[in-house]
């Protein structure tokens, strides 16, 4: 019961429980950045949270909710840019946010990460991701790019390293 009130009812306006911009994700299939922060790591979040809400369902013989649901764990691609080939966050009119910086943190569309951090956030949907990227080729040059960059990130509104920052440089 908690899982499937998680996955389909809006959370506390606060951000305190539950899923901000929830209703916002089932319209337009992802968070836009222009209703609500960490966009881009809430959309991904979500429709992973979907994924395995509609893999209990499924067991469970819930088939509403498995039908509403599985579609739903795919919208991470409805955030990824194929032109930088990194997840992004994109305003109500599908448009992408614009400053774009890759090494950024705790921006209107992450949290306690960057877009390098986030792209890779696909766990249930690997070969969706390597599809998204144009194949295994060009999925394994952007997986060696971020591989060979140097520890970047911009503290953003945090105004100086957290620890999750710090882990990733080392």
């Amino acid at each position: 019961a908690a899982m499937r009130r998680d996955c389909f009812e809006e959370g506390d306006p606060h951000g305190l429980f539950g899923r901000k911009g929830q209703q916002a994700f089932i319209e337009y299939g992802f968070v836009p950045a222009d209703i609500t922060d960490h966009a881009a790591a809430r959309t991904q979040e979500y429709a992973y949270t979907d994924f395995c809400t509609a893999r209990l369902a499924h067991v469970l013989g819930r088939h509403d909710d498995f039908a509403a649901l599985w579609p739903r764990s795919f919208a991470y691609r409805n955030v990824f840019d194929p032109n930088v080939g990194l997840m992004r966050a994109r305003l109500r009119d599908g448009s992408w946010k614009e400053p774009f910086d890759a090494f950024a943190w705790d921006t209107d569309a992450y949290i306690e990460g960057s877009a390098w951090q986030y792209s890779w956030a696909v766990p249930h949907d690997p070969a969706g991701l390597i599809a998204l990227h144009g194949g295994a080729e060009a999925f394994i040059a952007q997986l060696d790019r971020m591989l060979s960059l140097p520890p970047d990130f911009r503290a953003a509104q945090y105004g100086f390293e957290i620890h999750e920052m710090t882990e990733m440089a080392a």
